[in-house]
């Protein structure tokens, strides 16, 4: 998936960092697993091979995504057992969806994904249950993924304010996990853990914090915070 090897294959040679040895055991592990993967087999032998565009999307398909999904999701604290949210006791009150990652459908996927049929992003999906109710549901983009810009911070502290409910959806994007793309920490940016900060001044009650993210995180700040 990457032009890592082609590029300093040679050098790495030369200059004495690997020799053929290694390049041999690399390429015996890959052809083991290719082999048994079935790979080198006649096509009609081959179980990939028979699928045809009939055995996508399916609904087994979808109910099996459903579930891993579901099974993802880590509840690491819940305070006053403020979850799950109901919709009845919301009625007449506020909720302050808050970004960078409340519409980020990408951010759903990560680094590898086929095409969806269609995507709902935590936003719209609080959107949709709320709809038609006397739910007063606003967005605000407090901040980034990484950049450190803090410009959208004021507006965002007023709305939260006078919310009744504040769930703030943060994590990371393939900006800095991805193909070729390397943690350079294990916490949340720095900038989501100062909108967090911020914003724990002012709110009525506990915030809802929700990380996206395709890899594990430090959230001892979240967890610790009361």
């Amino acid at each position: 998936c990457s032009d890592f090897y082609l590029k300093h294959r040679k050098e790495s040679l030369d200059n004495k960092t690997i020799v053929e040895k290694d390049i041999d055991r690399a390429l015996e592990r890959t052809f083991n697993v290719l082999t048994r993967l079935g790979w080198f087999d006649p096509p009609e032998q081959q179980f990939y091979r028979q699928l045809t565009k009939a055995d996508d999307d399916t609904p087994q398909s979808r109910k099996l995504s459903l579930e891993s999904a579901q099974d993802s999701i880590i509840l690491l604290k819940n305070v006053n057992r403020s979850m799950p949210l109901h919709i009845d006791p919301l009625i007449n009150k506020k909720i302050a969806l808050i970004e960078p990652t409340a519409n980020a459908t990408e951010s759903m996927q990560e680094s590898y994904f086929g095409k969806t049929p269609f995507l709902i992003d935590p936003g719209a999906a609080i959107k949709a249950m709320t709809a038609g109710k006397l739910i007063d549901v606003e967005f605000m983009n407090g901040c980034k993924i990484k950049d450190p810009d803090e410009s959208g911070f004021s507006v965002t502290i007023e709305l939260v304010r006078s919310a009744d409910i504040v769930i703030l959806f943060g994590g990371l994007d393939q900006s800095i996990e991805g193909e070729s793309v390397d943690h350079t920490s294990i916490t949340v940016p720095d900038i989501q853990l100062s909108l967090i900060h911020q914003l724990e001044k002012v709110v009525r009650s506990p915030i809802h914090v929700v990380i996206i993210s395709d890899s594990g995180l430090d959230l001892t700040y979240i967890r610790v915070s009361p």
